[in-house]
C-alpha cells in the first residue's frame, strides 16, 4: 500500500515535467533546411543533423553546443552513425559519400559514386552499409568496396536493416516497400 501511494506521488510530481518538456522542445538552429536527423546510437545526447546548407552538424544536447563538418558540396540527404558509434557516414546530391570520425569531427573518407544517394544504413554489426538512389547498394563498411547492386524499377529514397541484420528493407516514391534478403 505504501509503494503504491510513493509511486503515485512520484507520478504526481514527475508528470508535470514530461508534460512541460513536450510542450516546449528543445529547438536547435541547423541554419536551413534539415533533410536528415540521426540519434547516436551510444551517446543519447549526440544527434546529427544535415541538409539544404551542404553541412552536417553534430550537437551535444548536454550543453547545447555543435561543430560544424564541411566536405560535401551539395545537399546532404543522409546520415547514419556506425553501430559502436565512432563513424558517422553522410550522402549527398554532390555524388558523395563521406565518412567521419564522431570523436575528432574530422573526415576519415571521401567516395565519389556515379550516384546520387538519398539514404544509407549500417548494418547492425557494422560490418557492411547500404545506400539508395537509382539503385540500392550493398558496400563492405572496411573498404568501402561495392559488394552488391540491387536493382529497383523505382527511385529509393530509405534504406533500413533488420535489428539480426538479415534483411534490407526499402522505400520508394511509387509507395511501395521492398524486402531484400542480403543473406
Amino acid at each position: 500500500m505504501q509503494f503504491k501511494r510513493l509511486f503515485s506521488t512520484i507520478a504526481f510530481l514527475f508528470i508535470p515535467l514530461l508534460a512541460s518538456f513536450a510542450q516546449k522542445p528543445m529547438l536547435l538552429d541547423h541554419g536551413g533546411g534539415v533533410r536528415t536527423v540521426e540519434f547516436s546510437p551510444v551517446d543519447a545526447f549526440l544527434l546529427a543533423s544535415a541538409g539544404e546548407t551542404n553541412v552536417i552538424k553534430l550537437w551535444n544536447l548536454r550543453n547545447n553546443t555543435a561543430r560544424t563538418l564541411r566536405g560535401h558540396t551539395d545537399i546532404v540527404n543522409s546520415v547514419a552513425f556506425s553501430p559502436n558509434g565512432e563513424l558517422l557516414a553522410s550522402v549527398s546530391d554532390d555524388r558523395t559519400i563521406c565518412f567521419w570520425n564522431v570523436q575528432s569531427q574530422q573526415s576519415v573518407a571521401t567516395q565519389s559514386t556515379t550516384d546520387r544517394y538519398q539514404s544509407i544504413a549500417f548494418s547492425p554489426d557494422g560490418q557492411i552499409f547500404a545506400t539508395g538512389g537509382q539503385h540500392v547498394k550493398l558496400w563492405s563498411a572496411h573498404n568501402r568496396t561495392e559488394m552488391a547492386t540491387l536493382q529497383h524499377n523505382q527511385y529509393v529514397r530509405t534504406v533500413a536493416f533488420s535489428p539480426n541484420g538479415q534483411l534490407l528493407a526499402v522505400g520508394n516514391d511509387s509507395g511501395t516497400v521492398k524486402v531484400w534478403n542480403i543473406q
